[in-house]
C-alpha cells in the first residue's frame, strides 16, 4: 500500500508547476529554460479555467438530466 501524498512539504508555486508537468502542458526543462515565471503562471491559470469550465458543464448536464426524470 502506498502512503499519503503530503502536499504540506511543497509551496503553492511548486504544486502549480507540478500540475503543469503532470498534465503534460510543460516539461521541467521548459519551465526552467523556456517559460518565464509569469508565463508559467498564466499557463496554469488557463489550465484551471479550462478545468473549471468543464466541471461546470458536467454539473449543469447532471442537473438537466435530473430535471428530465
Amino acid at each position: 500500500r502506498y502512503g499519503e501524498f503530503d502536499v504540506s512539504r511543497f509551496t503553492e508555486l511548486e504544486m502549480r508547476m507540478y500540475v503543469l508537468i503532470k498534465e503534460r502542458m510543460a516539461s521541467m526543462w521548459e519551465l526552467k529554460e523556456v517559460y518565464t515565471l509569469d508565463e508559467a503562471l498564466k499557463l496554469y491559470a488557463l489550465y484551471r479555467a479550462d478545468t473549471d469550465i468543464a466541471n461546470a458543464k458536467t454539473e449543469e448536464a447532471k442537473r438537466e438530466a435530473e430535471r428530465g426524470r
